[in-house]
């Protein structure tokens, strides 16, 4: 009875042993079949990240009007008023012109009267006369012209603002200085100081989402424990290089009430999708040649 009882405890460890083996060796396979089960049946909401940069709602392009050297300029990051003057161009040409044809013009006149006087006598002088008429209208139509140029002279402020120079600041200030600007030209921006927006630059890969946004909420880096909800004002119509990442975003307006500058990650949620797509959406993309 001894070795009867030995052998029973013998076949009982040993087939408790290939229980337990079996249990630890098919437990990765019901987890697996688990996992592909919920990536086709269970469904999440979709939520992608993306950067934010909050901007001017208003930035107003700054041109010149005129092809002319910038003899003064005021500086990046100022403060100015509406129709305070930003910079100050070189219209010493035009002036010139001017002068030389206001004194063309007063020697028309005097040849005009000799003939005026002439026509009295001689009837043929009034073809020349008209001839001089026609002369003297266009020296007075081009010194409006120049009038009107001279008066361009200062390029002033479009609204109340900061004044933003593009490309590097202190650069930009001093190249400005002594350089010919060209009619149409961009001097720099005017921007808005009291409302801002917030640039969200979302991925193509991620563009979709906006389609069924349900929720956007920032977290800015100013204080990144306190979400803010916010609305999308606005999508870009067509891609945007990034320069720092040299991909193409999309920038997204939404609305903020953060001060310019001010950086932090866009949380948005759209509609539900199938957990195996949330997953592997960028195997998904990459299979499909995005």
């Amino acid at each position: 009875s001894k070795h009867f009882s030995e052998g029973l405890l013998h076949l009982y460890r040993k087939n408790s042993v290939n229980f337990l083996m079996r249990i630890f060796l098919s437990f990765p396979v019901l987890l697996f079949i688990t996992f592909v089960i919920a990536c086709v049946f269970v469904k999440i909401p979709e939520k992608v990240m993306a950067p934010v940069l909050v901007k001017p709602k208003t930035s107003i392009p700054v041109r010149s009007e005129l092809d002319a050297l910038v003899l003064e300029c005021a500086g990046d990051g100022q403060s100015v008023e509406k129709g305070d003057i930003i910079a100050t161009l070189d219209v010493s040409l035009f002036e010139q012109k001017k002068n030389e044809t206001a004194h063309n013009l007063k020697e028309l006149e005097i040849k005009k009267n000799e003939v005026l006087k002439q026509t009295l006598h001689d009837q043929k002088k009034l073809i020349e006369l008209q001839i001089l008429k026609t002369e003297s209208d266009s020296l007075n139509l081009n010194i409006e012209y120049l009038k009107h140029k001279i008066s361009q002279q200062y390029i002033k402020a479009p609204i109340s603002g900061i004044l933003r120079y593009p490309g590097d600041t202190t650069e930009s200030i001093d190249t400005k200085k002594g350089k010919l600007f060209r009619r149409g030209e961009t001097l720099g921006y005017v921007e808005d100081k009291n409302e801002t927006v917030a640039e969200i630059s979302l991925s193509q890969e991620d563009i979709h989402v906006i389609d069924q946004v349900k929720e956007v909420l920032i977290y800015y880096y100013k204080d990144p424990l306190e979400p803010v909800e916010s609305t999308i004002l606005e999508i870009a119509p067509n891609p945007e290089i990034n320069e720092l990442s040299r991909t193409f975003v999309y920038p997204v307006t939404a609305t903020t009430k953060m001060e310019n500058g001010a950086t932090g990650v866009a949380h948005l949620r759209g509609e539900k999708v199938r957990l195996g797509y949330y997953l592997f959406k960028k195997i998904f993309f990459y299979l499909r040649g995005f």
